[in-house]
């Protein structure tokens, strides 16, 4: 088949394809051959790259334990009983066992990108030569993750024969909401918690946008706005963050990737990260022979059958996910509002003592100290506690002994 697929693209300009010592075209002689044989030999096909792609990844190790399923919504505040589409165990999955069990390989990001040239000139422009933060100033760990995602995307987006294009094609009509906004609903925004939201989106998305003819790939098809959009809310909607395996958690930061897997469009989002269980990276043995790297989701507990799984959003709250996603949750744990206090003696450093301190209380990011209020209007509880130890560092009243006192 190769030397057949390679003559038929030398052929000629009447059509004709270069023949062998034989006098005869090899495909045209191995056409005659089939025949002669009374039609019981047949010419060997190509194997098709998109199912040999994901027959590999089965091969090493890729396992779902779950399926798609209608899942019950109980009438509440007025509102009659419905099914909406979900995801629920295949099978009893015991604590410790993995739910999803996928290759690195399999997840897209800047990483796994199939073009190596596109992959080496983002890895330079993002990382190597940091581009993004010489030329246009911004090295914030959102943006860098938001690009490392786009550009793999949009790249496979435009291959009719990407290994992904099940995926693509069912994630094709995605829309950020606040994109989609009009101006007069734009006006109701103001003065909200989420007033910002539609310029944060806007420049994201220009951001793609812009920074797209640096690559070799997009200049002789350059992006368009209507691309980045697409991107921007796959990205939004569907990357999800990966934590490193527990050797290396500690010099390592989590990393996001999209996960292009048609099985999980079904599974919805949960806002609470005790229940909607959260991915990580393992070197797992297969087969007892080779190691693997695999991404995970790992039981927290014994599920039985038929229970439902989730995915985590994010830190969001309501308005942030109506905005967003065009959805809102009956119950969340995440109030409204979003300004974050950074402490006068915080550390970027979490090696310092005083970072070492503010772990102690889980209080390890500044997304601690944001402001939130909840339904009621009471502050969340985990803002109160770190502002208070935040008071008490800096003003020298604190007491090491509050670590015994905390709940």
């Amino acid at each position: 088949t190769a030397l057949s697929g390679s003559c038929l693209g030398k052929a000629t300009e009447k059509g004709s394809c270069p023949t062998s010592r034989a006098g005869k075209c090899p495909s045209d002689a191995m056409r005659a051959a089939a025949a002669s044989s009374g039609g019981g030999a047949s010419v060997p096909t190509t194997p098709n790259p998109i199912e040999a792609f994901w027959k590999d990844a089965r091969r090493r190790g890729m396992h779902l334990k779950i399926r798609a399923s209608n899942i019950s919504e109980k009438a509440t505040a007025g509102r009659h009983e419905k099914k909406r589409l979900g995801a629920v165990l295949r099978e009893d999955v015991f604590y410790g066992r993995a739910i999803m069990k996928i290759p690195r390989h399999v997840l897209l990001s800047v990483e796994t990108v199939h073009d190596s040239d596109l992959r080496h000139e983002l890895l330079d422009f993002l990382f190597e030569n940091q581009t993004l933060t010489s030329v246009y100033n911004i090295s914030t760990e959102d943006t860098i993750h938001l690009l490392s995602l786009a550009y793999p995307l949009i790249a496979e987006s435009r291959k009719q024969d990407s290994v992904y294009r099940e995926w693509l094609d069912a994630a094709q009509d995605e829309r950020l909401l606040v994109l989609q906004l009009t101006e007069r609903q734009h006006a109701v925004l103001l003065g909200t918690t989420v007033e910002g939201a539609y310029k944060e989106m806007l420049q994201n998305r220009n951001l793609i946008y812009e920074t797209a003819p640096n690559f070799t790939f997009f200049r002789k098809w350059p992006v368009t706005v209507d691309e980045a959009a697409w991107a921007l809310a796959v990205i939004m909607r569907h990357a999800r963050v990966v934590h490193p395996h527990q050797d290396v958690r500690e010099t390592r930061h989590p990393r996001m990737y999209l996960f292009p897997l048609k099985e999980l469009l079904a599974v919805q989002l949960h806002p609470d990260p005790g229940v909607a269980i959260s991915f990580q990276e393992e070197i797992i043995l297969e087969d007892g022979k080779r190691e693997e790297e695999m991404v995970l989701q790992i039981a927290r507990r014994d599920m039985a059958k038929g229970e439902q799984v989730f995915l985590w959003p994010g830190r969001l709250s309501n308005s942030e996910m109506a905005v967003r996603h065009g959805l809102a949750f009956p119950s969340n744990p995440v109030g409204i509002g979003r300004n974050a206090s950074q402490p006068p003696n915080w550390s970027p450093n979490p090696e310092t003592k005083i970072r070492k301190e503010y772990d102690k209380y889980n209080c390890s990011t500044l997304e601690a100290f944001e402001m939130r209020l909840s339904l009621r209007g009471h502050p969340m509880r985990n803002f109160v506690r770190c502002y208070r130890v935040s008071w008490f560092l800096t003003n020298g009243w604190y007491n090491p002994g509050l670590a015994k006192r905390l709940r």
